[in-house]
């Protein structure tokens, strides 16, 4: 029986081993890039497999261990001679090591009983149990630099096999990549009639509101929060849309007016009390708004946009609705070539004892840092760009 029979049947292939892995060389191949998660945002990823080892190249590896490599191991190295997994920049790690490498491992778990067979970042190691070698797949340990092979060792396994680990590492990193994103672009909600939603983190809703003085019908335009953060072109949509509604004889009003919590990030239009005066149309229909400009320019309250480059401000100062303390959110989007024009307004930002966080998704070429203010005894200050 094969190596690749004793692990997963009569009719395995070495693919069978590492499928979600091959799927993901499919999709890089396909699309040059994958998403990549840093923080709650999505970055370009990369990844990269080599070429499968020599015979003579594994045998050599044995020849030094003393003995031979678990059969999922092996199969990985004679399908790829190591490989970088997720990668961003131009970061190299997380990876599995080729033969190269295990012959030139790190020497901080120099010890027979274990194997260091990749790294999982700068200073974490990825490392195999060497005590049980009648087993197809080793025991998969994480460890960093300062770990001994005592203490490793008495920690719970991550993993019971190279082949296990890489299979859970591939589908918890590649979270969203396996779910296909949001389309940067307008599309119906499947579950909510009348919803529309945008991958910038739009919505648009038409409904009713009962009123004491009967019912009256609203658009709902909901601007981007919690997950998503303010980007220039969502704010120029949002623009266009508003501007529409203006024209078609909307009453432009905001949450407070509904008792809803004044920091809502939402815009309500209302149009009278029969189905007649509730306009018709698609949100797709309606082009984003034109920017006039090439500096700062306030294009709604607290919102602004520096035309020349693309950079978003955005400083959302309120009360919550419990009645607490002043609070305020600005936050911060630049394209990222566009980096050096956001930085001085980000360095002013840090030198108001802000709590920084990262914003949440944002499209494929953005960047960008949210800053809280929170205080008992003061109010948010105004942050205006210019």
């Amino acid at each position: 029986m094969c190596r690749q029979q004793a692990l997963c049947g009569s009719d395995c292939e070495v693919e069978y081993l590492f499928e979600r892995f091959v799927s993901l060389l499919e999709q890089y191949a396909a699309n040059g890039s994958v998403p990549m998660r840093m923080g709650r945002r999505h970055e370009p990823g990369h990844v990269w497999a080599g070429p499968p080892a020599r015979p003579e190249e594994i045998a050599e590896v044995e020849r030094q261990l003393g003995h031979p490599l678990p059969d999922d191991y092996r199969a990985f190295l004679e399908r790829w001679n190591g490989a970088a997994i997720f990668t961003w920049g131009q970061s190299h790690t997380p990876c599995v090591f080729g033969t190269h490498e295990l012959l030139d491992s790190p020497s901080l778990l120099d010890d027979p009983r274990v194997l260091t067979i990749g790294m999982l970042a700068d200073e974490a190691f990825l490392v195999l149990d060497r005590r049980v070698r009648t087993a197809h797949g080793w025991p998969v340990y994480w460890a960093d630099e300062l770990d001994s092979a005592d203490e490793l060792l008495e920690r719970p396994a991550i993993a019971n096999s190279f082949a296990e680990f890489l299979d859970r590492f591939v589908e918890a990193e590649g979270s969203w990549y396996w779910v296909r994103p949001e389309p940067l672009e307008w599309y119906q909600d499947p579950k909510t009639p009348g919803l529309w939603r945008h991958g910038l983190g739009l919505f648009f809703l038409p409904y009713k509101y009962y009123h004491r003085d009967g019912v009256r019908h609203y658009i709902r335009l909901g601007l981007p929060s919690s997950s998503h953060a303010m980007t220039a072109p969502a704010a120029l949509i949002a623009m266009g849309l508003r501007d529409h509604l203006l024209r078609l004889g909307g009453t432009f009003g905001v949450p407070r007016d509904f008792g809803w919590p004044p920091n809502h990030p939402e815009w309500v239009f209302g149009f009278g009390s029969n189905e007649t005066a509730l306009p018709k149309f698609k949100p797709a229909d309606i082009p984003p708004a034109v920017f006039a400009g090439g500096g700062w320019q306030a294009v709604a309250p607290g919102l602004w946009i520096h035309g020349a480059s693309g950079v978003c401000f955005w400083s959302r100062r309120a009360n919550t609705h419990t009645g607490g303390p002043p609070i305020g959110t600005y936050i911060l989007t630049w394209p990222v070539h566009a980096a050096k024009v956001a930085e001085p307004l980000r360095e002013r930002l840090s030198r108001i004892k802000t709590s920084e966080f990262e914003p949440g998704r944002l499209p494929p070429g953005y960047d960008g840092v949210e800053f809280s203010f929170w205080a008992r005894n003061g109010v948010p200050p105004e942050i205006l760009p210019i």
